[in-house]
């Protein structure tokens, strides 16, 4: 009867680790960007190629660096700020704009849309100051909790007497804090 009484608390002790349900160490958890406001920065290589017959200034190719700076409203709209360089064949033009950022299905891997506004200022010159618009799509593969790749391609286009348009592509890091 001893025998009996000792084999079914083994049982009972052993049976409460048991489970049919595997459970996901920490480490093996899936790893997503923090989806909580606050502020996130991102910094991005950006090229283009002109979509003009590319006879006007600083129409033909650009390529440059962005970093730009905001906040995370929700785990889908993300509005910031943002400045950098880019360097065409006739010269140098400074951006200063905005973006919104518009993430959906979101996952490891979150595709979003994305929109930049404003201005390129000409450090030469200030009087060829420029306003652009750059609408697009992309991806964001997280890391961490505070790190990401991103990649996107966009359509390019500045205003000034004439509208130039450039096909482009951007890739480069995100940061959430």
């Amino acid at each position: 009867m001893k025998g009996l009484f000792f084999l079914f608390m083994v049982i009972t002790l052993l049976s409460a680790d048991l489970s049919a349900q595997t459970r996901n160490p920490r480490y093996m958890q899936p790893k997503m960007l923090n989806q909580r406001p606050g502020y996130i920065t991102f910094n991005e290589f950006s090229g283009g190629y002109g979509l003009s017959k590319n006879t006007t200034h600083y129409s033909e190719y650009f390529y440059g660096f962005n970093t730009i700076h905001g906040y995370q409203i929700s785990k889908e709209f993300v509005l910031s700020a943002g400045t950098g360089i880019a360097i065409y064949g006739n010269g140098k033009l400074v951006p200063l704009f905005l973006d919104f950022r518009y993430r959906f299905a979101i996952s490891r891997l979150t595709p979003y849309f994305f929109i930049d506004g404003g201005f390129l200022f000409n450090i030469s010159d200030l009087n060829e100051t420029k306003l652009f618009a750059n609408p697009g799509m992309g991806a964001s593969y997280s890391l961490s909790r505070n790190f990401a790749f991103q990649f996107g391609a966009g359509l390019f286009s500045q205003y000034e007497d004439t509208r130039d348009s450039f096909f482009n592509l951007k890739a480069g890091v995100t940061y959430k804090f």
